[in-house]
């Protein structure tokens, strides 16, 4: 758990579903397009994100005819108001020395579910949606085949623990398929 300076995002990036960062100390630990969990200390609930690194190039473009400079030596986050809102962030930084905000930040351990959490939590509601109507499919694609199966099968077979099971694991998945559908975290008041 660090401090982190928040700053808004640049206009063309409000609908990008990644936040920019800046770790001097820990810049070799992260790499550019990783999906992480951040989240604010005693919260269980985070949002998934891919995290870039911010680099010279990025620090040019965000300085270009604003006020407040921003600079590569400080524990700094670049975040559209879509996860500043979801983490509760309510103010960004007016000085790249005050102003900082206690966040965990974590790689997120599963490999497709943190791509799905990221992608159903974008601010972009064309992924949100197309994520949501994917989940969906797959769900009732496999339902339909477990059908399909019990159909074909006479009806005594159709009590046999293999296939209850069966109907246990896709009633899981349908589970899982749901709770992955959920937006973005409410933010809490503090």
């Amino acid at each position: 758990m660090r401090s982190y300076i928040i700053r808004k995002s640049l206009a063309e990036e409000a609908n990008a579903g990644w936040v920019w960062i800046c770790e001097p100390r820990r810049h070799k630990a992260w790499t550019s397009r990783t999906v992480v969990k951040i989240r604010r200390p005693g919260s269980l609930l985070g949002v998934y994100v891919e995290l870039r690194l911010i680099d010279t190039n990025f620090i040019k473009r965000y300085n270009e005819g604003r006020r407040l400079f921003i600079s590569d030596g400080n524990d700094m986050i670049v975040m559209s108001e879509w996860y500043r809102h979801s983490l509760g962030v309510s103010a960004t930084s007016p000085d790249n020395t005050t102003g900082t905000v206690r966040l965990d930040i974590q790689k997120a351990p599963i490999w497709g579910w943190r791509s799905l959490r990221a992608a159903v939590q974008q601010p972009d509601p064309v992924a949100r949606l197309s994520t949501r109507l994917g989940i969906l499919g797959l769900w009732l694609g496999l339902l339909g085949v477990w059908l399909g199966v019990l159909g074909i099968l006479p009806f005594g077979a159709c009590r046999e623990p293999a296939f209850l099971f069966g109907g246990a694991i896709l009633a899981i998945v349908g589970v899982l398929g749901v709770w992955g559908c959920w937006g973005r975290p409410k933010a809490r008041s503090r």
